[in-house]
């Protein structure tokens, strides 16, 4: 059975979780915001940075160009060590500084061609000449190179997408560096070979070429980035928490905001399948105003989100858990003395002092959830709600309903999340239990109906206070080695916050 605090769980898992639409029965919907601020950004970015900068190999994304002859270059992978430095403190008027350091560059082109048609004057005659050949692993290496370059990239939104350009862009290198060419395999007519490689050899002398290789290169890198950026915030996902419940977070709606912050809009929901019971739609009730107040990258949700979750989660029968006997201290303590039984519970005696016991935690009506106040630890509840607990005893042949047990439950309720984990602590106040024997278990024997609760009250008291709830909260991958992970909770007057971290995940 699902632990009565694995559904606030839930709430915290499907922040970063959705799912692909399934055959359904009940649902609980929930309108919701992702805000990622620009500090975060630049967190993907830095990361991004030491990822290159510490790697051997730096892919670049196809290439075209005009200048001198018509050539495209696919499978382009730059070759390190690289210096990159990435400048994010002006990413809230959304731009950002690039500066790399290349001081041997070098390049490994998986695939060049050239097609071109250009004209040259022999003794006075014009002549067509067709340049087309192709080569395959080309290698080229400028040692002591030292290119660097140095600029200022802009990023908006433009028909559904991220688009990047440069404000400004600069290219020094050392001119007198010689090149080498390793022009792998090719094909073409008889002397292309040697048109291929003079015509390489002299497009890596001339900087206003290279300026131009390097200007689009890094750009569309740039530009891939933040769209793989978009393309995993938009994504879709799926996480089921057991064979008839599943989570998901839909989003719809991808919506830059002032400050350069952007906002991903969507839907919130949580489904069980096999019942037929209640299951809800909880409008945004928070407005846009209030979303241009954010200041930091998280998920904004109504207010009363978890009440409402906790209400859907009661009427399909996940509000409970089960706890063996053995896991109670106070009860396996009360097994092993007969004379304790006696005063306390008379019909255990009739039981081997090894039996073991389940009990069935949860409650009869929905929590209700009231004051809340953010403290150092996380966000404390406070909390009502009708416990009742069901045991189950041995017989020969089977387990059978027992007793059940009940009392008004008030209390506090802290919910933390700390190093990616969901921690919950249930502390309820002073319980005042009524106990009555299962109908089932009087029809195999008689019993003796005497118990007297009052050990029972502070020992079930002493498990909830000392058995907190963690339960790990997977991270939402964003990209080659980047991922987003919850860092905590925030109640407020008119929200649910679920702040967020970048993480390299490598």
């Amino acid at each position: 059975m699902m632990k009565f605090s694995n559904m606030i769980g839930i709430l915290a898992t499907a922040m970063i979780f959705s799912f692909s639409a399934i055959a359904q029965t009940s649902e609980l919907k929930v309108a919701a915001d992702l805000m990622i601020h620009p500090n975060q950004m630049a967190g993907f970015f830095n990361m991004a940075t030491g990822k290159i900068s510490g790697s051997e190999g730096w892919d670049w994304p196809a290439l075209q160009f005009t200048k001198p002859y018509k050539t495209s270059w696919s499978n382009v992978q730059a070759v390190g060590p690289f210096n990159v430095h990435f400048s994010t403190d002006q990413l809230s008027q959304r731009e950002f500084s690039f500066e790399l350091d290349w001081a041997n560059p070098s390049l490994k082109i998986g695939q060049f061609e050239i097609h071109d048609t250009i004209a040259r004057s022999f003794g006075g005659v014009n002549v067509i000449i067709n340049l087309d050949g192709r080569c395959e692993n080309m290698a080229v290496q400028m040692p002591g190179g030292q290119w660097r370059v140095k600029g200022k990239m802009k990023w908006d939104w433009a028909a559904q997408r991220m688009v990047v350009s440069w404000v400004d862009f600069q290219f020094d290198m050392n001119a007198g560096a010689p090149s080498n060419v390793d022009l792998g395999q090719c094909q073409g007519a008889q002397g292309i070979q040697n048109a291929l490689r003079e015509t390489i050899e002299s497009l890596t002398k001339d900087r206003a070429w290279l300026s131009d290789v390097l200007q689009q290169g890094v750009l569309e890198w740039v530009e891939n980035s933040l769209g793989g950026l978009q393309g995993s915030l938009m994504q879709a996902r799926v996480t089921p928490l057991k064979d008839d419940l599943v989570l998901s977070w839909q989003p719809a709606t991808l919506i830059p905001q002032d400050k350069g912050m952007l906002r991903v809009a969507g839907t919130l929901s949580l489904i069980k399948n096999g019942v037929t019971v209640e299951g809800g739609d909880l409008a945004r009730n928070y407005n846009d105003d209030l979303l241009s107040r954010v200041s930091s990258s998280g998920f904004i949700l109504p207010r009363n989100t978890l009440q409402k979750v906790l209400e859907f989660a009661q009427r399909t029968g996940d509000l409970q858990y089960r706890v063996k006997s053995g896991d109670v201290e106070g009860f396996v303590g009360l097994m092993k003395s007969k004379m304790m039984q006696f005063f306390v519970w008379p019909d255990l005696m009739k039981f081997p002092a090894t039996s073991q016991f389940y009990f069935d935690l949860g409650v009869s009506q929905p929590p209700l959830l009231g004051k809340a106040s953010n403290t150092a630890d996380g966000v404390t509840y406070a909390f009502t709600a009708p416990a009742v607990v069901h045991q189950w005893a041995p017989t020969a042949t089977a387990y059978v309903p027992y007793v059940d047990f009940n009392s008004a439950m008030n209390g506090s309720f802290l919910a933390s999340i700390k190093n990616g984990e969901l921690i919950l602590q249930v502390k309820p106040d002073k319980l005042k239990m009524g106990a009555a024997f299962r109908p089932e278990f009087l029809s195999l024997r008689s019993v003796t109906k005497r118990i007297s609760t009052t050990m029972l009250d502070s020992r079930v008291q002493e498990y909830l206070n000392n058995h907190p709830f963690k339960v790990k909260l997977p991270d939402w991958q964003i990209g080659d080695g980047f991922s987003i992970g919850l860092s905590g909770l925030d109640q407020r007057s008119e929200t649910l916050r679920i702040p967020l971290e970048f993480k390299n995940s490598k």
